[in-house]
């Protein structure tokens, strides 16, 4: 009975040190112990920037930034989108482009960049296509384009950052 006691207790020692973790063998953590990445899940966009600040119609621009972030997963998101003000559009399902980043699997680390080209559509619609989307521009003239940076924290919770520059769509 002694040593039964005595072994749950070491058990109970260990296990409340935290572990090493479940290893994928891909150096991406699955699983953490110890109050490692879980509880200091972070993402700071540090820089957003568009090639153009003015594209006229049949014309392409570059969209770059560079991200500062902590996550379980050890990967973060983002998303773009077109407004006329500096802030989210109400509808945020509809982005102008949808990127996982963070591991050179997805081709982007804690920096990123994709090509764009403007155009006007056969039906006389503005739209913007990054990579395979037709996003359809909801303004011509002077507006924002604002990136969405996520991560996913201990708790499967959205922890997001949010920055916009100026462009104008002619």
């Amino acid at each position: 009975m002694k040593k039964a006691l005595i072994l749950s207790g070491l058990l109970a020692t260990l296990y409340g040190c935290g572990g090493g973790g479940l290893s994928t063998g891909l150096d991406i953590p699955i699983g953490g112990g110890g109050g490692g990445v879980g509880g200091s899940s972070h993402v700071s966009l540090e820089f957003l920037g568009v090639s153009k600040s003015s594209v006229n119609a049949g014309e392409s621009f570059t969209v770059s930034w560079q991200v500062s972030f902590s996550s379980i997963t050890n990967s973060y998101f983002v998303m773009a989108y077109l407004n006329t003000s500096p802030e989210l559009p109400a509808s945020e399902g509809d982005y102008m482009f949808y990127r996982n980043c963070g591991s050179s699997i997805y081709g982007c680390g804690s920096t990123g960049s994709i090509s764009c080209d403007y155009r006007i559509n056969s039906y006389g619609d503005a739209v913007v296509s990054c990579g395979r989307s037709n996003y359809r521009v909801p303004f011509l003239g002077k507006g924002y384009l604002i990136l969405k940076a996520c991560v996913y924290g201990d708790s499967m919770q959205k922890i997001c950052d949010v920055k916009s520059v100026p462009i104008t769509l002619n």
